[in-house]
């Protein structure tokens, strides 16, 4: 049996034999996780980036998702929910004082959301993770007034059930 994601690997055993010497206590044979698809008699469903079974594993892929958009100026922009990690994320890097300041702290988080920004000149679209606030500025002045627009739209068109919060009846099914 050979793995499709690694097609010049070795083919792995089918079952494994610890032999005489067996440890007591430890697993002999640790099984292949199943691949990921559709499992006979079970209804699954994909969201771009995996699989989930159940309304709570569906919140959380949603939180994971990445959503396209564009901007006035053609520009692509790809951007994500932010988790309370990323806002704490984003607080450090900006600093007790700014998180404050309700309007640059807006600025802020539509730009901590974007995580590529292509506008079409061949350089590397991937926004690499900010530490600094200077960072952070520097970014919100590359989006300028249209990519914050923009932003803006789709983390309201894209991500607003996670903004109202978690349907507790729907998870707990």
């Amino acid at each position: 049996m050979s793995d499709p994601n690694y097609p010049d690997a070795p083919p792995r055993p089918a079952s494994f034999s610890a032999g005489p010497h067996r440890t007591p206590g430890l697993p002999q044979a640790t099984p292949d996780r199943p691949a990921p698809g559709p499992q006979a008699g079970a209804a699954r469903h994909q969201d771009g980036g995996g699989y989930y079974d159940t309304p709570a594993a569906a919140i959380v892929a949603s939180a994971k998702r990445v959503v396209e958009t564009f901007d006035s100026l053609g520009r692509r922009l790809r951007i994500r929910f932010l988790s309370p990690r990323d806002r704490m994320m984003l607080a450090k890097a900006i600093g007790a004082d700014l998180a404050k300041n309700e309007v640059y702290l807006g600025y802020a988080t539509l730009a901590w959301a974007v995580v590529e920004l292509d506008n079409g000149s061949g350089e590397d679209p991937r926004i690499m993770p900010m530490v600094k606030a200077s960072e952070v500025e520097f970014l919100v002045d590359r989006l300028g007034d249209e990519g914050l627009t923009a932003v803006g739209n789709a983390y309201r068109d894209h991500f607003a059930e996670q903004l109202q919060g978690v349907d507790v009846d729907l998870a707990k099914n």
